[in-house]
């Protein structure tokens, strides 16, 4: 993979070291800048689903075989069927995403994952469990292309590098917080605690993006306003 990139990808020679400088000098104001912006709900969202997918892809196997029963090529399936549906669906919700609410879509499709979360402890066998990997990676696929469409968005804005930096180390954060969280979880509460917790997480992460888009909102249209009342 990184011989393929250093062949395909071509150099910029010009302008990344100007690029560069001004984006360090910008990383200080981004804090600011993104006090009630659509960027920081977005790092909210992505850092509770980014929890979600570590907390699924460490603990449901456990719950799989465990208690379920499964065997490990069931278990393999019921894994890939997520990403499977994503893949072939990708493409095609992308381009929905160009012409319908984008922040609409991250809504929608955190928020029914979030409760499919908690379908997990209570599905029983094999056709249940694939069923709900099914949807998770239907509504996942949802979300994505439209949350990434916003990030793009907000790179514009405020500096593509230092945004695109931001929102990894978040989605990293989220990454390492989950199989934590999920493990302590595990030997308090028991198993079945850790996918309420998932879907917790993701309703709180729908909730806090919805706080600041709706904060945004609102001083585009104070700013509209005073800027009608000075004309």
């Amino acid at each position: 993979a990184l011989a393929m990139a250093l062949i395909c990808i071509p150099t910029h020679r010009t302008t990344s070291r100007q690029t560069g400088h001004n984006e360090t000098g910008r990383f200080l104001d981004i804090l600011s800048v993104t006090r009630h912006s659509t960027l920081r709900g977005l790092l909210a969202f992505i850092f509770g689903r980014a929890c979600g997918i570590s907390l699924l892809s460490a603990f449901l196997p456990i719950m799989l075989t465990t208690r379920l029963g499964l065997s490990g090529t069931q278990t393999g399936l019921v894994m890939a069927s997520g990403t499977l549906v994503m893949t072939l669906l990708l493409r095609p919700v992308g381009m929905l995403s160009d012409w319908a609410p984008r922040k609409s879509m991250v809504v929608v499709g955190g928020t029914i994952v979030s409760l499919l979360y908690f379908l997990i402890p209570v599905a029983v066998g094999f056709s249940q469990i694939l069923i709900l990997g099914v949807g998770i990676g239907l509504f996942s696929v949802l979300s994505q292309p439209a949350s990434t469409a916003l990030l793009v968005e907000e790179g514009s804005r405020h500096g593509m590098g230092l945004t695109v930096g931001t929102f990894n180390a978040v989605l990293n954060l989220g990454f390492v917080s989950g199989p934590l969280l999920g493990a302590g979880l595990q030997n308090t509460l028991g198993l079945t605690a850790v996918f309420y917790a998932a879907g917790i997480m993701g309703l709180g992460a729908v909730a806090m993006f919805i706080i600041h888009i709706s904060a945004e909102g609102g001083h585009a249209k104070q700013d509209m306003g005073q800027t009608e009342v000075r004309l």
